[in-house]
Order: C-alpha cells, then structure tokens, then sequence
C-alpha cells in the first residue's frame, strides 16, 4: 500500500514526502515508511524506474522498526506519541495539496 499511495503522490507531482503505514501482527503494530526521490536526489542508482517525470527510487522502511505491544498501557502510550509526532509530515503533505 505505501508504493501505491507513493506513485498516487508522485501523479500529483508531489516527491521527497515520507508516506507512513502501520502493520499488525495480532497484539503488536509496527509503523513503517516509503519515499520516493527524484532524479536530482540520487548520486548513484542501482535499479532504475521510469515515470514521466525521469527516473527515480523508492525507499521503503520495514525492517528493524520498533514493534509495539498494543495491549500494554506504557508500549500503547509509546505508539500514540509516535503517531502525534507523524502529523507533522501531514500538515506538510497537506501543504503541498494546497499548491
């Protein structure tokens, strides 16, 4: 979902925006993240991908991320902290919409 939504972004001429999922694994969520950068942002690239805009990379962020036990008061506190810090990059996603 997060390349989906990533090329959904990059049809609104919109880069270099993190765009953030959560997966669950019964009681423990994990967020994880993708961008994608454009040509100017990249030095060297080793798997390339055409759009209309020239050639770029998607990152995805899904390994070593932090896993939270949802049913633990303290771990459940922890995540909604984390979600609050994230509605920055909203606001600045936001922002773009708006042009």
């Amino acid at each position: 979902y997060l390349v989906s939504a990533i090329l959904f972004l990059d049809a609104l001429s919109i880069t270099d925006q993190p765009v953030f999922g959560l997966v669950v694994n019964g009681r423990l969520g994990a967020v994880t993240m993708a961008w994608r950068r454009n040509k100017a942002s990249i030095a060297f690239v080793h798997t390339l991908n055409k759009s209309s805009r020239g050639i770029y990379k998607i990152f995805i962020m899904e390994r070593n991320v932090r896993y939270y036990d949802l049913t633990d008061p303290l771990q459940a506190f922890q995540f909604v902290s984390v979600l609050l810090r994230l509605t920055q990059h909203g606001l600045k996603l936001r922002a773009h919409f708006d042009e």
